[in-house]
């Protein structure tokens, strides 16, 4: 009886190779070939800049409130004569889980996700990215 089973189980996986092996491929050949996402992929953070180079931050700190990872974003900005200026805006990339969460809540829209997917790197300072080289994501992309 055991017999019986081990060959009737032999033929269902073989029945299961039979029906996927005329069906069209899944993968992609990646380095080559790329697929096409969907517009709300949550990729790597960039800064809004305007055409000044300066952004519209106002030094509200909610992104950092609301971040579930620790010391993922570092604001140090400074008050003079009412108005704020943001000496220092960076975001490890290797902490940030990629949620969203910091865009969500920024009252001037200055983050937003963007469809950059590929940040390996072997090197963690280069995770850590300022003002320059998230605005030049910026640039490259519009």
């Amino acid at each position: 009886m055991r017999f019986l089973k081990g060959i009737f189980a032999l033929f269902e996986g073989m029945k299961m190779v039979a029906i996927h092996l005329f069906r069209p491929n899944v993968t992609v050949k990646y380095p080559e070939k790329r697929d096409k996402f969907n517009s709300r992929l949550r990729g790597c953070l960039a800064i809004n800049v305007d055409k000044n180079g300066k952004i519209d931050c106002v030094g509200c700190r909610s992104c950092i409130r609301v971040c579930p990872c620790i010391d993922a974003i570092k604001i140090e900005s400074e008050r003079i004569d009412g108005s704020v200026i943001i000496n220092k805006f960076e975001i490890d990339s290797g902490k940030c889980i990629l949620c969203g969460n910091c865009v969500f809540v920024c009252p001037k829209g200055v983050l937003k996700m963007t469809p950059e997917y590929e940040m390996a790197d072997s090197d963690k300072t280069v995770f850590i990215r300022g003002i320059d080289e998230m605005s030049r994501f910026e640039e490259e992309e519009g």
